[in-house]
């Protein structure tokens, strides 16, 4: 791992929780700094402070996720990211077209081809590493899916916990780009609505 890729992942996930926090006054202060890189499970120990528990402040709506899980989560997603990086770029490998198959390999759960693209898939696999260290009850999800621009998972646990951390990855989706990963933003165009970085809401014609 460069120095440059680190300082790289550490600004991405600087970014979408200042994205994800923007409009709380308790996380002003936050600070994200660069973690520790490890040869067999990459960059871990992401430093972030700054951010008070409790249930954040957002104009999106009602129901808004506790901090401290947005922070666990996004570090997941950014330890998630490292383990496929082109050093060289820096930027994530290309993802293979069933990049789906080793997340439903990995996590018995998933019990079905998600019907969004691969941008979502470190979110996918930092949400059910999180769920398979403290749920242990059978069940599944019945879809996976993209819909009005975030990602949505319906399943059958009644596990209150989990299904909380499944509702912050669902919310934290509208931060991340669904193409490729990267920092993103929902966007509208006509009745059409997406999470994309500033590269594919180019390319979609988002701008």
């Amino acid at each position: 791992m460069t120095d440059m890729s680190v300082i790289h992942l550490t600004d991405e996930a600087r970014t979408i929780l200042g994205a994800a926090f923007e409009g709380d006054p308790a996380c002003k202060d936050a600070i994200v700094l660069p973690g520790r890189w490890d040869e067999s499970e990459g960059l871990i120990d992401l430093f972030i402070t700054g951010v008070p528990s409790g249930r954040a402040t957002h104009s999106r709506g009602a129901w808004m996720p506790r901090r401290e899980d947005v922070v666990e989560l996004v570090r997941r997603v950014i330890n998630s990211r490292s383990r496929h990086w082109d050093h060289a770029r820096p930027r994530p490998l290309p993802m293979p077209r069933d990049w789906w198959r080793a997340v439903r390999d990995e996590f018995d759960f998933i019990d079905n081809i998600p019907e969004c693209a691969s941008g979502w898939a470190d979110l996918l696999i930092g949400m059910s590493g999180w769920l398979q260290e403290q749920y242990d009850g059978a069940w599944k999800t019945s879809q996976i899916k993209e819909k009005f621009g975030g990602l949505r998972i319906y399943h059958d646990c009644g596990d209150d916990r989990s299904e909380e951390v499944i509702s912050v990855a669902e919310w934290l989706s509208e931060f991340i780009c669904e193409d490729c990963g990267a920092p993103g933003r929902l966007l509208t165009r006509g009745g059409w609505c997406r999470t994309v970085c500033d590269g594919h809401a180019a390319d979609g014609g988002f701008e």
